[in-house]
């Protein structure tokens, strides 16, 4: 029907295995109550099902999904989209260039150079 799950969480996490807790916070559920909507995708569906008895769902359509973001008052409607994610991560970061410190400039910072070291010595 669709190309969005709507998932809502009915149980709590407390007392739960990890495992159950570490899915609900995979599909972006933090608290009982709470409603997200995923891409209906395989993965999706077998995270669903490994907390079917905490969670309800149901296919919903772009429309609909649309439709409930913009009637939202409160920000309890969260989109969960592992490839915008995946995306945003991605982005490619400026190369640092990294300059070695000439040696004159080494020498204005007021350390003196091997040679000058050796002549001071001999004085």
């Amino acid at each position: 029907m669709g190309n969005w799950l709507r998932v809502t969480q009915t149980g709590s996490h407390n007392g739960r295995l990890a495992v159950q807790r570490t899915t609900l916070f995979g599909l972006g559920i933090t608290k009982r109550g709470r409603t997200v909507y995923v891409r209906d995708t395989p993965s999706a569906r077998g995270q669903i099902g490994a907390v079917h008895h905490l969670v309800e769902w149901a296919e919903v359509s772009d429309a609909e999904r649309d439709a409930a973001l913009s009637n939202a008052k409160t920000p309890s409607y969260e989109v969960v989209d592992a490839k915008a994610k995946a995306k945003k991560k991605a982005k490619p970061k400026a190369a640092k260039e990294t300059e070695e410190p000439a040696a004159d400039e080494a020498d204005a910072d007021g350390e003196a150079s091997s040679d000058e070291e050796a002549d001071q010595s001999t004085e």
